[in-house]
């Protein structure tokens, strides 16, 4: 049983990042899915479709995956960055923003997150907060390029708006 508690614990700080670094979070991986395959079987966690619903764009069913995995380890970061991008690419913005500031809650550097959540609220409007978590990203890895790119956007359309006296 101890061995259990330190193999899981060890798995949330994987796949949390915290053993990467800041350059990349772990999750953004393209190994990502098979690792995670092989921690959850280390932890004697049932495997699921978690980690293959993504590509095949059922964004439904992965939402029901991850629910699953945080209802085993509420503290996994990747699950709800994950779920929130998901929710990013089909438009759901309110959503997202709140899945992802879950994630940021347990990583706060992780840049996907700060950029993903950046867009998100860029989306819904609220331009200072994007321009605040794409600063945020590019202090944590000031070579984050998304976040680069994101930002000089974000900026332009903050400039193009007229300024409510």
């Amino acid at each position: 049983m101890e061995d259990q508690l330190v193999y899981q614990r060890r798995a949330q700080e994987i796949l949390s990042g915290h053993l990467i670094g800041n350059v990349t979070p772990f999750y953004s991986s393209t190994l990502y899915p098979y690792i995670l395959a092989a921690i959850y079987a280390v932890c004697g966690i049932r495997p699921t479709a978690v980690y293959l619903v993504p590509e095949r764009k059922d964004y439904a069913k992965a939402g029901y995956e991850y629910r699953k995995a945080l209802d085993l380890h509420p503290d996994l970061a990747a699950a709800y960055y994950n779920q929130g991008k998901d929710l990013l690419l089909v438009g759901e913005y309110r959503r997202a923003v709140r899945l992802l500031s879950r994630s940021l809650r347990l990583y706060p550097t992780d840049v996907w997150a700060l950029n993903n959540r950046g867009l998100a609220y860029e989306h819904l409007g609220k331009l200072k907060r994007a321009t605040r978590d794409l600063r945020l990203a590019l202090q944590a890895d000031p070579g984050f390029e998304p976040a680069r790119a994101n930002l000089r956007r974000v900026v332009a359309e903050q400039e193009e708006r007229p300024r409510v006296p």
